[in-house]
């Protein structure tokens, strides 16, 4: 059982017509909210709170009741396409591995493939211990004058840890998280908790969130590479937001049986290495030709617009995600390696 999947039965257990209410509020109000969004967190909260007979009566219970709602908000998404994200281990380490620098590329972020997805991160040491993979969504309700924020949840077994960002323009990582960090201290501190909370550094949770956004804006970009491993015949299959079906009781959204698995730049994961390997090759020689290399991961500015090559004034500024990139590395098919 993927670790998204432990958590999903506990809410099932702890709110056994949770899925079925979320059906029928979003059969409602799905039309008037962004395509990007499954759920409004706002929606959310007042479903599991119409379960309560009564308010929690300490600051424990309430923050474990707001834990249960945040948990539910980046999860009930996932339970209805139950999506894996798994790089080609050089990508996905050449990317965990890069600084992010500038403004974060709002746009880019509402390009994910998906209402929600978990991307697996072998090996990934954190500020709070080893985790297995995130899931990440994107959300936003009126009550907090409709200001959307990305949410990132990192799991491990059944242990998790829920980081977000405020989504606005001219804003880096730091400062979005800043923003964040400083809500939830003053959330915390109203709940006059019994056990104080450990404060959270922001240089640590920014380290490690960068880490996540690089992989999430991979896959968001126009030209990502997906393989569905399902798929023998090498179809161009593309994940996508799933379709309710028709029941007696209205659309529902059903959660599929086993997890649908992607995986992300093994072509050009194996396209590095054979560069790599050539550039190797030619070291210490003395041919004069190019020798193959790569250029880092890196973030680059576009102007955009019509008529902006002419006149920049017309343009507008455009913080993008380039992956790594081959230079002079010899054409053709490099060959992606499948387990037999």
């Amino acid at each position: 059982m993927l670790p998204p999947e432990h958590l999903i039965a506990m809410l099932n257990k702890k709110f056994p017509s949770l899925w079925q209410d979320i059906d029928e509020c979003r059969a409602k109000h799905s039309k008037s909210w962004p395509g990007w969004c499954f759920i409004r967190r706002d929606e959310l909260a007042d479903i599991i709170e119409s379960y309560q007979s009564s308010p929690p009566p300490n600051g424990d219970q309430r923050m474990k009741h707001f834990s249960r709602i945040r948990l539910a908000t980046i999860l009930a998404p996932w339970r209805v396409s139950k999506t894996v994200y798994r790089f080609d281990s050089d990508i996905y380490h050449a990317l965990i591995q890069t600084s992010l620098k500038g403004n974060i590329p709002v746009e880019l972020l509402f390009r994910l493939p998906e209402w929600a997805v978990y991307i697996e991160t072998p090996g990934l040491e954190t500020y709070f211990g080893p985790s297995q993979g995130f899931v990440a969504s994107l959300n936003y309700s009126p009550r907090t004058d409709g200001q959307v924020t990305l949410s990132l949840l990192s799991l491990n077994g059944d242990d998790f840890m829920i980081e977000w960002l405020y989504v606005k323009e001219n804003l880096t990582i730091e400062q979005s998280l800043a923003q964040s960090l400083e809500r939830w201290h003053t959330m915390v501190a109203g709940m006059k908790l019994s056990r104080p909370e450990e404060e959270l550094s922001l240089k640590d949770v920014t380290a490690h969130v960068s880490q996540l956004v690089n992989l999430l804006l991979y896959i968001c970009q126009v030209n990502s590479e997906y393989y569905d491993v399902r798929c023998a015949d090498g179809s161009d299959r593309v994940p996508g937001n799933p379709q309710p079906k028709k029941t007696k009781k209205g659309l529902r959204y059903f959660s599929p049986d086993k997890p649908t698995v992607w995986e992300c730049g093994m072509r050009q994961g194996a396209e590095l290495r054979r560069a790599l390997s050539e550039q190797a090759e030619w070291r210490g020689g003395t041919h004069r030709s190019p020798v193959p290399h790569t250029r880092a991961a890196h973030w680059q500015t576009y102007l955009m617009g019509e008529g902006s090559r002419k006149d920049p004034a017309k343009g507008v500024r455009v913080l993008k995600w380039i992956h790594t990139i081959l230079v002079n590395a010899r054409k053709g098919d490099a060959g992606v390696p499948r387990d037999t």
